[in-house]
């Protein structure tokens, strides 16, 4: 939105200076450790949540005519179709269905968030803000593991960043064409995660306190006004084939909608407390050490040879133990927490108003859902530029004008971080985003080798183990979730069950009257990546499933006889 001339020269200054040869290397090499943190070992992590069975068989659907669906059954529970849409243009890159294709969309896509943070927080609060939260990010673990998976999350938040930082862009500019940008971005995000429309409720909330601090000319309100009319119809146009093809499925939009409110919850601070239980448990070291990391890049961009000062060795030591003691994200939030100050003073740029909404619209309802870990990522992401700007906020507060020959300041974040990475090691953590998930695909192969060739097999809620069954010739693009439909087998058919079918409370009804029938063959072992966890237990419980694991997650396979 237009500024007086001397914010403009002000806002010229501190967020637009030019990219320093330090600040790109710096980006590179987060980009760089990024990319290898989640591609590392990518042959080791396979398909094991419900989710990801379901996209990598809508994405079957899409690139394969002759499959008996060409979405998986129920979809539009799940996600609209950008994610999965992109998971089968990779189908069609790589000749055909492969699980790893599914998992590459994240690594890339999550690879670059690391850019669009830093060029977000750059843009927006400066370029220490921008290289500090990117390094924050690029080190997560909560993040990494979630580029580890076949899920919208990761995806979902790039678009969800994408479609803010093009809203900041139309209205700072005035421009109807970069309006219709935004709309698409917004789209976008829409389409990969039914709440991507948060962004317009964000950019709608920021514009009024937005407009009263500064006391916008009213011409100029207007128009900002009327260039959100423009991104929310684009935004709607968008979305609007896949709305009609909701409407068009048995119960429409509102089958969908009361699917919806069973997910709600009313335990809004339980879920609180939840939340920040299931952040705390990817906290392993090097989650800790990106607070370290980053306060060193914040120090280098510009660099920084000023002498140390007792406000510098305070903040130190205060975000080495608050690393150690509650971790990255409960530091991020803690920062978050003492410098939304820092947004609430004369004169407050929009972007800053665009954060305190985003906090505000996550924090208020991730919490009145299901408790997934998955749910808070794009609230991750926002404390990070709050952190990154008090610490540089801090860093900059009378800085010494005197110059040494020794750049003492980063010498001093550097030894700090080796100590605290020392520390950190030592501290037990049950997450590691790297472990092997293949378990789906080492159990259809087992049972492969049991299932006679051109048998049926009825896979029960395991979408999963059905996609790997396809992918070893077998039909198995199957999804009985009504008991009553096995009464009507005329022949002896194979049939798997897992995990979701003995905690849904019908079907395990449902299989316990079909016992007699039900001839038990083998059970398969499976350890499913840390995401699957903490979905299916509390946090304190999967902390314990990772120390004790037992037979939770084991296939079981059956032959199930037809009525006698």
């Amino acid at each position: 939105m237009p500024a007086t001339e001397k914010e403009t020269e002000i806002q010229a200054k501190n967020n637009k200076p030019r990219i320093t040869p330090i600040e790109l290397v710096l980006l590179l090499i987060l980009l760089l450790s990024g990319f290898t943190l989640r591609i590392w070992d990518i042959s080791s992590v396979g398909l094991d949540h419900f989710d990801e069975g379901a996209y990598a068989f809508s994405a079957l659907g899409l690139t394969d005519s002759d499959q008996p669906h060409h979405l998986y059954p129920g979809q539009m529970k799940f996600s609209p179709p950008v994610f999965f849409g992109l998971v089968g243009f990779l189908y069609y890159i790589f000749g055909g269905p492969l699980d790893t294709a599914a998992v590459i969309v994240n690594v890339l896509l999550g690879t670059l968030t690391i850019g669009v943070v830093w060029w977000i927080g750059r843009k927006w609060f400066g370029p220490q803000v921008g290289i500090g939260a990117a390094s924050l990010l690029a080190l997560s673990e909560y993040h990494i593991g979630l580029s580890r998976t076949a899920l919208t999350d990761v995806s979902f938040a790039l678009f969800f960043l994408l479609a803010l930082g093009a809203i900041v862009v139309a209205f700072q500019r005035q421009s109807a064409g970069l309006a219709i940008v935004a709309g698409l971005a917004v789209g976008l995000a829409w389409n990969t995660k039914y709440h991507g429309w948060f962004a317009l409720l964000i950019a709608s909330l920021a514009l009024l306190p937005f407009a009263l601090n500064r006391r916008t000319d009213r011409l100029v309100l207007k128009r900002s006004f009327f260039l959100l009319g423009i991104m929310i119809v684009v935004a709607v146009v968008c979305y609007l084939p896949w709305a009609l093809y909701v409407q068009s499925q048995p119960g429409g939009y509102t089958a969908l909608a009361a699917y919806q409110r069973t997910m709600l919850s009313p335990h809004w601070f339980r879920n609180v407390w939840w939340h920040a239980q299931n952040q705390f448990f990817f906290e392993g070291w090097l989650s800790r050490i990106s607070v370290s990391i980053a306060f060193l890049c914040i120090l280098l961009v510009p660099p920084q040879r000023g002498q140390i000062t007792l406000r510098f060795l305070l903040i130190l030591l205060f975000l080495s133990l608050s690393t150690l003691l509650i971790g990255s994200s409960g530091t991020a939030a803690l920062l978050t927490v003492i410098g939304i100050p820092l947004f609430l003073r004369k004169n407050t740029p929009y972007p800053s108003w665009l954060v305190l909404g985003w906090l505000v619209i996550w924090f208020f309802t991730a919490p009145l859902y299901r408790p997934y870990a998955r749910l808070v990522l794009p609230f991750t992401i926002a404390t990070y530029f709050v952190a990154c700007l008090w610490i540089s906020s801090k860093m900059n507060e009378g800085l010494p004008q005197e110059s040494g020959s020794i750049a003492w300041r980063p010498i001093c974040a550097a030894v700090s971080g080796v100590v605290v990475v020392m520390i950190a090691s030592l501290i037990p953590s049950s997450s590691n985003p790297w472990r092997p998930s293949r378990g789906a695909s080492e159990a259809a192969a087992a049972m492969e080798k049991i299932i006679p060739t051109g048998e049926r097999v009825i896979v029960i809620g395991e979408p999963s183990l059905a996609f790997y069954l396809h992918l070893a010739n077998r039909p198995a693009f199957e999804r009985i979730e009504d008991i009553a439909l096995l009464d009507s087998i005329k022949a002896p058919v194979y049939l798997v069950t897992g995990v979701y079918a003995d905690r849904a409370p019908t079907l395990r009804e449902g299989l316990k009257k079909l016992n007699d029938r039900l001839v038990p063959l083998g059970k398969a072992p499976m350890s499913p990546k840390d995401i699957r966890v903490l979905d299916d237990f509390a946090p304190p419980d999967a902390r314990l499933y990772r120390t004790q694991p037992d037979n939770t997650y084991d296939l079981k396979l059956y032959r199930l006889l037809p009525k006698s």
